[in-house]
């Protein structure tokens, strides 16, 4: 077993939430694609592969409760939710540069929060979330050898 995945398990044991396979198998598809946001219809379809029986709205459940553990980030895009593996367990408030060709994700640093708290003063900040969108180095180095 990865280490990923152990510290994943350990979450899950921590928050509550009962190790089954299914948890177990969604964990790995995740952890094997962490450098991508997935749709939740392709984990469903990965999932239906091994366990014929199990439903949408289980794996989309399972998804919901991984959220609340802070293993996956979550972000809407045009065609439906999508998510991806907790890239940094330390730091649930950071960054991401997402390549709109490949759809790679970037971890960056986050500036502190007080960096938009102090512009909003009387409000608070709860969480920040910031995507920076562009063209990856792999994406460009490949434009670039087509041209």
């Amino acid at each position: 077993m990865n280490e990923e995945l152990k510290k994943a398990l350990k979450i899950l044991k921590k928050t509550g939430l009962k190790v089954t396979n299914q948890r177990r198998d969604i964990l790995n598809y995740l952890i094997d694609h962490q450098d991508h946001y997935i749709s939740i219809t392709d984990i469903d379809k990965h999932m239906r592969g091994k366990y014929e029986h199990m439903s949408y709205q289980t794996v989309y459940r399972n998804l919901q409760e991984f959220e609340q553990a802070y293993l996956v980030e979550e972000r809407p895009l045009a065609g439906g939710k999508f998510v991806k593996y907790q890239c940094d367990f330390n730091n649930l408030d950071h960054y991401h540069f997402i390549c709109q060709i490949c759809g790679r994700v970037i971890e960056l640093k986050a500036i502190g929060a007080d960096y938009f708290q102090n512009q909003i003063s009387g409000c608070k900040v709860l969480k920040q979330h910031v995507e920076i969108t562009g063209i990856c180095d792999r994406c460009l180095a490949k434009e670039a050898a087509i041209n």
